[in-house]
């Protein structure tokens, strides 16, 4: 995503879909090369450089999702906690921060960020090199293009991932089988899929904008020869965009986390003790526009900023740390699809 890594993939892919003719990595061009053999080949180099350029990018999402995600885990649930109600009066139970770390760090962050990086940049560069228009507007409708699909995706491991770490359930298998015998049938692991998509395309959408124009203009301060930038610099310019979108959307991801967890408003009344109580105190069936407006009105507007401080710093230092190693793992997997391309057409 950011330009230390896009003067390497967005030629590839240009050059795949046809926006550029001028193919210099092509075979030479001659009279007897024009047929249909020749021109067959070279389509078929393309296509494959095409399928690479989508791999590459979809590696480099997953490699540094599933990892950024692993590391942050404990404080995204203790965040979880806090947002929940489920910490009022009650101390914190370091087992249950890290309950289900490693399933939804490979089952679930893994293939969200990697379908959502396999197919951002690539669209990105389409609506560039199709429509001419303002870099701005293809990195709105490359954000929206992604983060619908891999929205959905996450769903699973997310519903899965706060009953864990609410208490409500020991082990990944054990909170699968309970939210589908609560909700009548695997549909119910995708409960709170529209909270999902109401807090992640608005999300995508303003912080990639966010990092991007900031790129820009950190680029356009800091001549260079070459518009590459180095991870930290990456990394820095993550940290700054996380934070901003951090404060902006915590109120989608407070509602995101009641509606999964079942439960309304943390009154207490009709709660028991502890987390599972706290949780199982509101009927399942309440919606999200109803579990806003009983939030609101029983506990403020503050409540939508519940879980704040832990969400800071997972979107601040936890977004410097995916974009450093997401330039690290796109850098390294696109050298290995080098290496493949010129085994392949020698």
């Amino acid at each position: 995503l950011s330009p230390a890594c896009s003067d390497t993939s967005a030629p590839w892919f240009r050059m795949s879909v046809g926006a550029r003719s001028d193919d210099a990595a092509s075979p030479p061009r001659s009279e007897h090369n024009m047929g249909d053999e020749a021109s067959e080949t070279s389509h078929s180099r393309k296509r494959m450089r095409a399928m690479m350029v989508v791999g590459v990018e979809a590696l480099a999402g997953a490699s540094a999702g599933a990892a950024t995600d692993a590391v942050l885990y404990g404080i995204d649930s203790y965040k979880t906690q806090l947002q929940a109600g489920a910490l009022k009066g009650n101390k914190i139970d370091p087992r249950k921060l890290f309950k289900g770390v490693g399933t939804v760090a490979l089952c679930g962050s893994a293939p969200a960020f990697g379908f959502f990086f396999g197919v951002y940049e690539p669209f990105k560069h389409l609506i560039e090199d199709s429509f001419c228009c303002d870099p701005t507007v293809a990195v709105l409708g490359a954000s929206v293009a992604g983060a619908v699909p891999a929205s959905v995706i996450g769903v699973p491991t997310d519903v899965i991932k706060k009953r864990l770490v609410l208490g409500l359930a020991e082990t990944p298998m054990g909170a699968a089988r309970q939210v589908i015998a609560e909700r009548g049938g695997v549909r119910g692991l995708f409960i709170g899929w529209e909270a999902n998509l109401l807090k992640d395309v608005p999300f995508a959408a303003f912080k990639l904008s966010l990092y991007e124009g900031l790129m820009r203009l950190y680029l356009y301060a800091i001549p260079r020869s070459k518009p590459a930038v180095q991870p930290w610099e990456s990394s820095a310019i993550g940290v700054a965009s996380g934070m901003v979108t951090a404060v902006l959307t915590n109120p989608l991801d407070v509602l995101n986390t009641r509606v999964k967890s079942a439960q309304g408003p943390a009154t207490g009344a009709g709660t028991t003790a502890g987390a599972a109580g706290a949780v199982a105190a509101r009927p399942s069936e309440m919606g999200m526009s109803s579990i806003a407006r009983q939030l609101v009105e029983t506990e403020g507007y503050v409540a939508l900023f519940s879980g704040l401080g832990p969400r800071l710093l997972i979107l601040g230092f936890g977004s410097g740390l995916f974009w450093g190693a997401y330039g690290f793992a796109k850098t390294t997997w696109f050298r290995a699809a080098l290496e493949v391309d010129r085994a392949l057409w020698r």
